[in-house]
């Protein structure tokens, strides 16, 4: 699948060079380059296991402040894998907590945007057989949370950026990976 950058996605990931990302370690080492860092841990692993990449957002609302989390899930089918992982916070103007619905939106362009930069830059450094075609939200269908009104919309948008979206149980990078590091 190749996802081609048309101005608006070029202009959504114009920040990704500044984006710092970490290993989701005992010391949560940091990483100076992603795909390379990528390369060297898909060719370590062992050439029998099927290899997945799979990008998944949370974010946790705080008292001053919302922390977003994106994790990147270098899943070997079957034996574990690797996670990558970069956060930023966001100050709430005036103490005023973001809606729901704009948090969880935000969550999936999170999402996008990473997929979108790092699929390219997987092809450069020779992994576009392992190209990122999942992304998973931290969302649920039951009504009886909040994240249910936007089930849809999300999924239409990850869909209309060329992805799978997987939602919970099954979009556990976003629900348990990137939720770790969300507190």
């Amino acid at each position: 699948m190749t996802h081609e950058l048309d101005a608006h996605v070029q202009d959504m990931i114009k920040d990704a060079p500044q984006w710092r990302w970490r290993r989701m370690d005992v010391h949560n080492t940091g990483v100076a380059n992603l795909p390379e860092e990528m390369f060297k841990d898909i060719a370590a692993t062992s050439k029998d296991r099927e290899i997945r990449i799979i990008v998944g957002s949370d974010s946790q609302v705080h008292k001053y402040s919302t922390v977003f989390v994106t994790a990147i899930a270098l899943w070997r089918v079957g034996a574990g894998g690797r996670v990558y992982y970069k956060t930023y916070k966001k100050r709430h103007p005036e103490g005023k907590r973001p809606d729901n619905r704009t948090r969880l939106i935000e969550e999936a362009y999170d999402s996008i945007k990473v997929a979108m930069w790092l699929n390219p830059e997987l092809n450069k450094v020779g992994l576009g057989v392992h190209e990122i075609e999942t992304l998973h939200a931290d969302l649920n269908r039951d009504k009886k949370y909040l994240s249910n009104s936007v089930v849809a919309g999300v999924l239409g948008t990850i869909k209309a950026y060329g992805f799978e979206g997987m939602i919970k149980p099954e979009g556990w990078v976003a629900s348990r990976v990137a939720n770790r590091r969300t507190k």
